[in-house]
């Protein structure tokens, strides 16, 4: 009986792709060949396999029959165009046929059109979604999950952000010790005291000892730091407990060892926090909640501009500055060219601390590390 069909088929539709329809005929399944039905030849198709089907077609005739009796047959063409499915003259007037076994071969027609289409949606789908893939891999698309993490924003891991930031504690908290010195010390050059002598030698003993005790009338500091400071400065300790003075070259000194230290341990703590900082970027973190930077740029660019104005004196030659009260001496050029005169006269009064006569006209005082200079205004 297939072989019938199979001749008939190649006979009618000689260059055709040919489909499968499994028709029940007892207790199993013959296979019918039939050709991918593009034209209404349906009733004339239909006709020459009743008579070549048989008993096969009339078991699928009653089992379409029942699928047809579900669904009333003259509502199937313009559900089906509604599906898009198009179904050709043939097939629709085989679906209202009152024969049975017509109507089963137009719904086993209709239905293999169905799955031609759902087969055809299938592989295009396939395909857009390989097309988006590569689009994807290539960069020109983002993929969902990727959307959906961009609308979510960066998901801040607030755990990691704590523990680069511990890992940064104990440079960023020297850091911050050895910058308020420095300033401190900054502070301290700009006045010519004991107070200020003291403020300049704590200072270093500080950052060579943090448990060092500065003060007037003690001097404790661990033996490192006191073979630094006795090696670079000299006696310091009387100058401390006893009352010795620095000279303005000491001054000098400290004050530049003071800001080695300092750009030292910045260093420390940038090398420190560099590495985090790139990883924080990375992972989508906020930079400032894990550098905790423990200094203002203003604050920075003030101690620098200060260091610049009381960190690098020039040697000054013997000279006695007319009639200036106590030992003076020409420490060079201001920045105007004018002749600065440098001043080592203790403060004595409130009204004028540095213990000197009245500025001449058109000058004025000035502090530099050796002390009060007179400046042309």
């Amino acid at each position: 009986m297939a072989g019938y069909a199979d001749a008939l088929a190649s006979i009618l539709y000689p260059n055709s792709a040919q489909n499968s329809i499994y028709t029940m005929a007892g207790q199993g399944i013959s296979k019918i060949q039939l050709p991918t039905f593009e034209s209404p030849w349906a009733s004339g198709l239909a006709s020459a396999l009743q008579g070549l089907a048989g008993a096969g077609l009339q078991g699928y005739g009653v089992y379409s029959a029942n699928k047809e009796n579900a669904e009333n047959a003259a509502q199937m063409v313009p559900k089906l165009a509604e599906m898009g499915v198009e179904v050709p003259e043939g097939v629709s007037a085989g679906l209202s046929s009152e024969d049975p076994q017509t109507r089963a071969l137009a719904l086993a027609l209709t239905e293999q059109r169905m799955k031609a289409r759902d087969a055809a949606e299938a592989q295009a789908a396939e395909m857009r979604a390989f097309e988006q893939k590569e689009r994807i891999k290539s960069g020109i698309e983002l993929g969902e999950f990727e959307k959906k993490e961009r609308l979510k924003g960066p998901q801040v891991n607030y755990e990691n952000e704590s523990k680069l930031r511990g890992e940064l504690d104990a440079p960023a908290k020297q850091f911050q010790t050895t910058t308020r010195i420095f300033g401190n010390m900054i502070d301290a050059a700009g006045r010519d005291d004991k107070v200020s002598d003291i403020t300049l030698i704590s200072g270093i003993a500080k950052m060579r000892d943090p448990d060092s005790a500065v003060m007037q009338g003690e001097f404790k500091v661990n033996e490192n730091a006191a073979s630094f400071l006795e090696n670079q400065f000299g006696n310091l300790r009387s100058v401390v407990e006893g009352s010795g003075r620095l000279t303005p070259e000491v001054r000098a000194k400290l004050l530049a060892a003071g800001k080695d230290h300092w750009e030292n341990s910045r260093q420390q703590y940038e090398f420190a926090a560099a590495p985090r900082l790139e990883m924080a970027r990375r992972q989508q973190m906020n930079p400032e909640n894990v550098l905790m930077v423990p200094y203002e740029p203003k604050a920075y660019d003030s101690i620098l501009r200060k260091f610049q104005q009381f960190g690098k004196p020039p040697p000054p030659p013997p000279f006695m500055g007319g009639n200036m009260v106590g030992p003076a001496a020409v420490a060079g050029p201001s920045p105007d060219g004018s002749p600065m005169v440098s001043m080592q006269a203790p403060a004595d009064n409130v009204t004028n601390p540095f213990g000197l006569p009245p500025a001449p006209a058109g000058h004025e005082y000035r502090m530099s590390p050796d002390g009060v200079v007179l400046v042309r205004k």
